[in-house]
């Protein structure tokens, strides 16, 4: 019996710091409920610019053209089979680019994005991205345009980093508090409608 008491407690802590933590999200004068102190909210100091829909619109393309390249091959697969003498493993090997310079490059990515700033990146991600695609449409050569469009994969790999993880970064650094859901789920829902198209 005393045990359930002790647990009963702790869950009584345990939801009044949920409610609290709830409720801090609101714009208002709050009371600690455990030690019933008045707490003062600080303002935060995120300036707010018009320009950051039209921002929030340069990144939503960006993550939308990376997963509308990302979704190239798979629908074209018998055709890219009989242009370029592919089997299967070699439709699997463009889709699986992502994955791999995910894992090999995203700390180096992390590290730019926090050094030389989100605008750098995006341009850098976006020059990637370009050049991804451009490679992929030079020639028809099942040779030389087999390695072509791998190497191309891969530097859409490189750009696509920024995309799918920047969004945070993005509606941090832009937006206040009560639009960054909104403009990271516009982020993310962007980025699946390039894979549904």
């Amino acid at each position: 019996v005393h045990g359930g008491t002790v647990i009963k407690y702790y869950q009584n802590i345990f939801i009044k710091r949920l409610l609290f933590l709830l409720y801090q999200q609101m714009d208002q004068n709050l009371i600690d409920p455990i030690n019933n102190q008045s707490i003062q909210k600080a303002p935060l100091g995120t300036k707010v610019y018009k320009r950051r829909w039209y921002i929030l619109g340069l990144f939503c393309g960006l993550g939308f053209l990376n997963n509308l390249n990302w979704n190239t091959w798979d629908p074209i697969e018998a055709s890219a089979k009989l242009v370029y003498k592919w089997d299967d493993s070699d439709i699997a090997l463009l889709g699986n680019w992502g994955p791999i310079t995910w894992v090999l490059v995203t700390p180096i990515v992390t590290w730019v994005l926090y050094h030389r700033g989100l605008r750098f990146s995006m341009v850098l991600s976006a020059a990637l991205l370009a050049l991804g695609s451009g490679l992929r449409c030079i020639t028809t050569n099942p040779t030389v345009g087999t390695w072509l469009i791998n190497f191309g994969q891969l530097f859409n790999g490189f750009g696509g980093i920024l995309a799918f993880s920047g969004s945070t970064h993005l509606s941090v650094v832009w937006f206040p508090t009560f639009q960054r859901n909104t403009a990271t789920a516009a982020i993310i829902g962007t980025q699946f409608i390039g894979i549904a198209l």
